[in-house]
């Protein structure tokens, strides 16, 4: 639902009403482990909205019979790239479709975010990502300022898990 916990991240369960509307079910904060638990819940259709000072998600869910379930932040730690522009720095820096990066210059991330504030502390100078393409994994270096910049790389990222 969000890419990391941060500390005042609440879940807050809405359940379906006949009208097909939503109505506050029952809410919790995430523990320190990025889990929540909601027990006890009756059949039906909900949505999990998960909140922050910093990121929203939703996800609906349908539950069958009186059920407990327990939510679990996943942690993106890795950047999905999309080529949007075949003639765009990515592609010329030689990222495809689907390449996955898992490293700034050697070191793997337990946050995306920490992908991205590596490379912008680099302010010009290059630096080699580790890129997993089609199950294994290759160097690419790449002009930290020119990858960061929206205008001319010529594709985007996502944060994912790998």
């Amino acid at each position: 639902i969000v890419p990391d916990p941060p500390k005042k991240t609440h879940l807050i369960l809405f359940a379906a009403r006949p009208n097909g509307t939503f109505s506050p079910a029952a809410s919790n904060a995430l523990t320190t482990e990025g889990i929540a638990v909601f027990e006890n819940l009756p059949s039906g259709r909900y949505k999990v909205h998960a909140r922050s000072p910093c990121i929203e998600g939703t996800t609906e869910v349908e539950l069958e019979g009186d059920t407990t379930i327990t939510l679990e932040v996943t942690r993106f730690n890795a950047l999905l790239i999309a080529i949007t522009d075949q003639s765009g720095y990515l592609s010329r820096a030689g990222f495809k479709n689907g390449d996955i990066i898992l490293a700034v210059d050697g070191r793997e991330f337990t946050y995306g975010e920490e992908i991205i504030q590596a490379l912008a502390g680099k302010e010009g100078d290059l630096a080699t990502l580790t890129v997993l393409r089609n199950g294994e994994k290759i160097e690419l270096p790449v002009e930290a300022e020119k990858f960061l910049n929206y205008g001319i790389r010529g594709g985007a990222w996502s944060y994912v898990t790998r």
